[in-house]
């Protein structure tokens, strides 16, 4: 979660480890984000504990000779402006994650004897697979409108879960505050394994 890190005294983090309202143990997709919510929403003094030397779980990347490899999250749909995962996102991460759209032929299968371009439009997809399995045209009909039915189920249950949230506990008009201000530090001497981060009241810091 991008949240504008910076470096902390070995001061100031003495003085801000005496006690927390929330430990997250990991610093993952799931553990930043329940720690930059509760900081966020609630405003509680949260603390997050990272062993790796990087923050972010599986949306971590790497390189290898010249290549770029994802370790989890290599994309991710339903993000268009307006959509209700785009504004749960935003309301996790303050906004501060800019998205790329991805190409019309988002992936290529390649195989011995025959080569497979997914476009980015179900319509299309389908459309594309009955082509190649025209035996299989049916039950990949069946499968899309599944697959259609289903994601409609999930977003209404994920609207109906995260609406009360967006609005404040509340209810809608409650403010919920400027997003919270995050700081990094190298954490503390003797205490290589863990690297414990600290975080004010109403602010998240990772490291």
């Amino acid at each position: 979660m991008p949240t504008g890190l910076g470096s902390r005294s070995k001061r100031t983090m003495d003085a801000e480890q005496r006690d927390y309202d929330v430990i997250v143990v990991g610093s993952g997709m799931g553990g930043l984000a329940a720690g930059g919510l509760l900081a966020r929403l609630e405003g509680r003094r949260v603390l997050v504990l990272e062993s790796h030397f990087k923050l972010g779980g599986f949306t971590h990347t790497f390189q290898r000779k010249g290549f770029h490899w994802d370790v989890g999250v290599h994309y991710l749909g339903g993000l268009r402006d307006g959509s209700s995962l785009r504004g749960l996102f935003d309301l996790v991460t303050g906004g501060a994650v800019k998205w790329q759209q991805m190409p019309h032929v988002l992936e290529v299968f390649h195989y011995p004897d025959l080569t497979f371009e997914v476009p980015s439009d179900p319509g299309e997809y389908a459309a594309a697979l009955a082509e190649q399995f025209p035996v299989e045209a049916p039950a990949i009909a069946r499968y899309f409108d599944d697959v259609k039915r289903a994601s409609a189920w999930y977003g209404r249950e994920a609207y109906r879960w995260s609406a009360p949230l967006a609005a404040g506990r509340d209810g809608p008009g409650r403010a919920t505050g400027p997003p919270p201000r995050a700081h990094h530090h190298q954490g503390l001497p003797g205490a290589p394994v863990r690297r414990p981060a600290a975080a004010c009241r109403g602010r998240l810091a990772v490291g």
